[in-house]
Formats: C-alpha cells, structure tokens, sequence
C-alpha cells in the first residue's frame, strides 16, 4: 500500500509542475538587447546597445574573417560589470550591467564588414550585428 501511495504521490508531483517556471538550468529570453541588428556608416560609427537583464557577458565576436573568444583571458574579466575589448578595427564595452557600447573604425577595407557579436546569460544566447558599407572616399 506505500508503494502506491508514494507511486500516486510522485505522480502527482511530476505531473502537476506548471510550465511557467523554467527547469533547472534553462534559462528564458534573458538578455533582450535593444536591437538585434544596426547599419553602420562607412566611416567611423557607433553605437549604444541597452539589455533588459544584468546578468550578460560577450561570448564571442565575429568579424571579417575571424573570431574573438574573450572568456578565460587574463586582459578582460567577463562577468564584471565593465569591461573593454579593444581590437585594431573596433572596441567593445560593456559600459554598465544594462549596457554595450560598440565602435568601428571607418571601412577603408574595399569590402562590406559583417561583425557579430554574440552575448551569453547562462544557456542563453543572443547576437548583435552590425554591418558596415565600405567607405568609398
């Protein structure tokens, strides 16, 4: 008999969990950037990015033909509240826990630029593009 009761019982428990609260480790639409996707100037551009949570790093950034991985480097502590990522063509900022500065340097390159920013809460991922026309003068 309490074999079936702690069976009915566990059953219930399982089964009665609502789907509006997010299993351990999975983590809902987190970040929500401001936007998603910007049209640079050819020339030098910016721009400021705000997020809806505080709880953010960036993962990686995608530019020209390479990739940027910062997490786990000695030069910029991801989890802080601020941080800099300064490479020759652009700098990334995280100027507060709601807020993504970004900055490229005029495209003198002879070709379009696509940059690719992908930030990161927990299992969360979600990606800010920039794109940047090349500067004809």
């Amino acid at each position: 008999m309490k074999k079936i009761v702690t069976l009915i019982i566990g059953i219930i428990a399982l089964t009665s969990c609502s789907e509006k609260y997010n299993p351990l480790g999975k983590w809902g639409e987190y970040i929500k950037l401001s936007t998603n996707r910007v049209d640079f100037a050819a020339g030098a551009d910016s721009l400021t990015v705000t997020t809806g949570g505080d709880m953010w790093w960036v993962d990686g950034i995608s530019f020209q033909d390479s990739t940027y991985r910062y997490y786990g480097s000695e030069d910029v502590i991801m989890k802080s509240l601020t941080y800099t990522i300064t490479e020759e063509q652009f700098v990334v900022q995280r100027q507060a826990a709601d807020t993504l500065f970004v900055k490229l340097k005029a495209n003198d390159t002879g070709e379009d630029r696509d940059m690719i920013i992908s930030i990161q809460a927990g299992n969360y991922y979600d990606t800010l593009r920039i794109l940047q026309p090349v500067d004809s003068d």
